[in-house]
C-alpha cells in the first residue's frame, strides 16, 4: 500500500472515532488556594555609618611629619576597618534574628 492508502484509512477511523464521542465543552472553576504569608517586622534602626576622614599630608612636609602622617594612616585604616566589622556584625545579627521563632 501506499503512504496515501495509509492517510485515507487513517483519516477514516479518526472520523468514527471522534463522531461517536460527546462534543468537549470547556468548563471553567475558580479554586481558591490559601498560601501562608510571612510577615516580618522592619528591621531596627542602624545609625549612618560614619568613618573617620584620611589624614592629609602637606606637599611640602618634612621627614618627621611623614612619619607621623603614616602612623596617622595606619592608625585611621584600623579604625575603619573596626567600624566596617561592626556594622557587618550588626547586619548579621539582624539577618540571624529573623531566622528565630519570637516569643
Amino acid at each position: 500500500m501506499k503512504i496515501s492508502s495509509y492517510l485515507l484509512i487513517s483519516g477514516v477511523i479518526f472520523a468514527q472515532a471522534c463522531s461517536t464521542c460527546p462534543p468537549c465543552v470547556p468548563t471553567h472553576e475558580i479554586v481558591e488556594v490559601k498560601l501562608p504569608v510571612s510577615s516580618c517586622p522592619p528591621p531596627p534602626e542602624l545609625p549612618p555609618v560614619v568613618l573617620p576622614e584620611w589624614p592629609m599630608l602637606a606637599p611640602d612636609a618634612t621627614v618627621d611629619e611623614i612619619k607621623s602622617w603614616y602612623v596617622d594612616i595606619v592608625e585611621t585604616l584600623y579604625a575603619r576597618s573596626a567600624i566596617k566589622d561592626e556594622r557587618i556584625e550588626a547586619l548579621e545579627n539582624i539577618l540571624a534574628s529573623y531566622g528565630e521563632d519570637p516569643e
